[in-house]
């Protein structure tokens, strides 16, 4: 039986519902806004950890293109010595991002993926190079040389070049001071005007 009191009620019940559902409406905007407020937020600092990063974005950028100029310094020195095709490459991988690996290119063999894969005298040379190549790269040219051994792995023709090398850069004053050991007579023959201690 439908009585005013009964209508009455079902409308009040109905009154309860959609202050509910509008007090849920509001909460669901006010979620709606924060997950979007969120979602910017993430965008934003995710763009800015991209763009800072060391191995993408524009630090990346900076950084590449010291590398490059850097590792074009050092394959200027390694052919200075090596006769053979010995090229170092810039640290990049496929994606782009600095991985810190230094690929070289050895004859016609193919890319080994690191400096540290390749042989004792191609790695002594490219060593040596690195150590000339940073000096010259901080504008400390006139740092002396270290060299214990040096060439000591090489072929004899290697290790002649590597002398003319050393000799060049004495004479022309490109270092300060030089501390070669060595068991190759050559090596101490080439320099007649030093110090030397016989053991």
């Amino acid at each position: 039986k439908v009585t005013k009191y009964n209508i009455m009620k079902e409308v009040n019940f109905i009154d309860q519902e959609l202050e509910q559902t509008r007090v849920k409406d509001a909460i669901f905007r006010d979620v709606e806004s924060e997950l979007a407020n969120a979602t910017k937020t993430h965008e934003e600092y995710t763009t800015s950890v991209k763009n800072i990063s060391p191995n993408t974005g524009l630090i990346a950028d900076l950084m590449n293109e010291s590398i490059n100029g850097f590792v074009a310094l050092l394959n200027a020195l390694i052919a200075s010595v090596w006769t053979s095709e010995l090229v170092v490459h810039p640290c990049v991988n496929k994606r782009n991002d600095l991985d810190w690996k230094f690929p070289v290119k050895v004859d016609n063999d193919a890319i080994r993926p690191d400096v540290s894969k390749t042989s004792t005298s191609q790695t002594d040379i490219i060593n040596f190079s690195f150590q000339r190549a940073l000096c010259s790269h901080l504008g400390a040219e006139n740092y002396p040389i270290f060299a214990d051994e040096l060439g000591s792995s090489m072929d004899d023709q290697h290790r002649i070049n590597m002398m003319h090398i050393l000799s060049d850069l004495v004479e022309s004053n490109q270092c300060s001071q030089m501390f070669l050991i060595s068991h190759f007579a050559a090596f101490h023959e080439q320099f007649t005007n030093n110090d030397t201690l016989v053991l």
